[in-house]
Parts: C-alpha cells; sequence; structure tokens
C-alpha cells in the first residue's frame, strides 16, 4: 500500500492502483516526506515530526523537524531540527530527546539507523563528514568526509560498513573510523542503491548529463 499527502490530507492507495482512499488525517506541508515504519503500522511525516497510526487513525503532531528515520524495530525516530539531532521514543510516550555529544548537542543532519538499530549515522557540515554514534549514548565517530551532499549514504545488512559517495567516487566503510575503501569512479553522478543480502556487492547508477 502506498501513501501520499496533498493539500487535503493523507490518502491511501494500493500498489495496483485501486483502492484509492483519504485518512481523514490533515497531514500537510509542501513536500512533506512520508516515512513507513518497518512494521507498516506507522508513517511519519515531515516539517513538523508526525506519526500516524493506521490502526487507530491517531495523528501526533512531536513539532518542528525533518528528515524522520525508524529505529528498525518502529519504536524510535531519529529527525534534525535546527542541525541538532532529535529522537522520538514512541515506546516510552514519545517525548523528544536530543543526542548529546561529549560536551554539546549532537550537530548533524541526515540521521539513519543501523539495521541492529546499536549505532546512528550522521552527516555534518564540517569537511561534509560522515559520523556514527551508538543510538544510546557515547562519543560519536567520524567514519568519512568528503561526501556528496546531494547522494545518499546506507548501511550494510549487518550494519557493519556504509556506502558513500564522495566527488564522481564510490567508497566503503567501517563503523570504526578507519580510512574508507575505494570502489569505483564514474562520469557522471553516483547513487548507491541497495546492498546484496550477503554484503558483498552495492548496487548503484550513475546518471550521466
Amino acid at each position: 500500500m502506498g501513501a501520499y499527502c496533498h493539500s487535503a490530507g493523507l490518502w491511501f492507495v494500493k500498489p495496483d492502483g485501486s483502492g484509492f482512499r483519504p485518512s481523514g488525517a490533515k497531514v500537510t506541508g509542501e513536500g512533506a516526506g512520508l516515512v513507513w515504519s518497518p512494521d507498516s503500522n506507522y508513517l511519519a511525516g515531515s516539517h513538523n515530526i508526525t506519526v500516524f497510526s493506521l490502526a487507530t487513525h491517531e495523528l501526533r503532531d512531536f513539532g518542528q523537524g525533518w528528515g524522520p528515520s525508524w529505529s528498525p524495530d518502529s519504536s524510535q525516530i531519529a529527525y534534525t531540527h535546527n542541525d541538532v539531532i532529535g529522537v522520538i521514543d514512541l515506546s516510552h510516550g514519545g517525548a523528544p530527546r536530543v543526542l548529546h555529544g561529549p560536551s554539546q548537542w549532537e550537530r548533524g543532519h541526515d540521521a539513519s539507523w543501523s539495521p541492529d538499530g546499536t549505532r546512528i549515522a550522521f552527516r555534518r557540515w564540517s569537511y561534509a563528514s560522515l559520523w556514527v554514534r551508538p543510538s544510546q549514548g557515547g562519543k560519536p565517530r567520524r567514519v568519512g568526509r568528503g561526501l556528496n551532499q546531494l547522494a545518499p549514504y546506507i548501511w550494510s545488512p549487518k550494519g557493519q560498513k556504509i556506502a558513500f559517495v564522495s566527488g564522481q567516487s564510490l567508497w566503503v566503510t567501517g563503523v570504526h573510523g578507519r580510512y574508507g575503501r575505494f570502489l569505483a569512479r564514474e562520469y557522471g553522478d553516483v547513487r548507491p542503491l541497495a546492498w546484496s543480502r550477503d554484503g558483498r556487492h552495492i548496487l548503484y547508477f550513475v546518471l550521466r548529463r
């Protein structure tokens, strides 16, 4: 089942195009993205972080934020507000908390949970760098720099590596902060799509202009 927003609210449609119906929830906002929870029971929206329950049709608004990323067990959402990363824990009432670094709030954006839920990766504007930190707290570690800010980065299936793009090249790095390993260079915009299930191959495409 698919879902999308327009000015009239949130709507659902089946993959074959049938069953087009409104949800009754007024989830609005120009360009607001919708992200399914891994268990398919919730939808999260951006600009204001909103969570819609498919079971109860309840819509909860957690305030300003963008880029929601679900934890693998669908219990938490990482997001960004004013270049600070926050986490909403739905299993404990949903009160947002800010991820703290050693001495300050965790600055960053574009957060993403590891497949096992033990780590959160994020970008920082300084040096276009990529960082990883334990999801329950701890010191962040820089694992890459010179990232193409328009290209996504993707976790390996076991959460031990991350593929990212620097310039027109595809790289992979481990979560322990060693130097990244060069994989491929293309004459065009490189976009990693997915890892193979065994973690041995990466699917990517190149947009040539």
